[in-house]
């Protein structure tokens, strides 16, 4: 966990708060290297819920759907 910084502009991370790699096209993360720190509580529900919401986003953008409304 935390090898990939989530930030709002390139010059502060790797990856926008969808998991989209700033300097790689066609790139993004969809795992727990974008939570900043290890957890110490069990880390799969909200490595679940982080993946489901940036797979979502990633469907949208591709397929030019609109994005789900509790996103």
């Amino acid at each position: 966990m935390g090898g990939c910084a989530v930030a709002d502009k390139p010059e502060r991370g790797l990856t926008d708060d969808s998991g989209r790699h700033f300097h790689i096209d066609n790139l993004s993360i969809h795992n727990g290297s974008l939570f900043p720190t290890g957890m110490g509580a069990n880390p799969q529900p909200s490595l679940y819920g982080q993946v489901a919401r940036n797979a979502s986003l990633l469907a949208a953008s591709l397929t030019g759907r609109p994005k789900p409304a509790i996103l």
